[in-house]
């Protein structure tokens, strides 16, 4: 089964784009182009990761942050912002809400967020797996039971 990440961004070529290179990287995509979409998907679906810009119609990235930390359902999902804003203060803000990565458009679409897409996944589904008891290996596509 893959991965599932949650990609927010209202700009149809960033969402085409990263979609292209996390397909490619083995991860199922979803996708929104507003605040609320990417809540009701995130509560809904459950994605591993979120991907998600600061600059959205209807509620921003940081209060969709915001919300996902208070809901006991999201509050572990593990967040890139992926945004335009490149201010230290925007960083600084964007971690202090909750973001646990912040990557600054434009971007490499070859090393982020695709990247940093599987070293978060993966590190998730290396303490999921050891709290069920089982052992997973980068790169291996089967569990099995200690």
């Amino acid at each position: 089964m893959a991965i599932k990440v949650l990609v927010v961004d209202d700009e149809k070529d960033i969402v085409e784009l990263v979609r292209y290179h996390l397909h490619h990287a083995g991860f199922q995509c979803l996708e929104a182009q507003d605040g609320p979409t990417a809540l009701r998907l995130a509560r809904e679906h459950r994605p591993e990761l979120m991907i998600l810009d600061l600059m959205l119609p209807g509620l921003d990235g940081l209060e969709v942050c915001r919300q996902l930390r208070r809901d006991p359902a999201t509050a572990r999902l593990p967040v890139i912002m992926l945004t335009a804003k490149a201010e230290e203060v925007d960083r600084v803000v964007g971690l202090e809400v909750g973001a646990d990565d912040y990557v600054v458009k434009p971007f490499s679409p070859l090393l982020t967020p695709a990247s940093r897409a599987c070293a978060y996944c993966e590190e998730a589904w290396v303490y999921i797996l050891r709290a069920r008891a089982l052992t997973w290996k980068p790169g291996q596509s089967r569990m099995c039971s200690s």
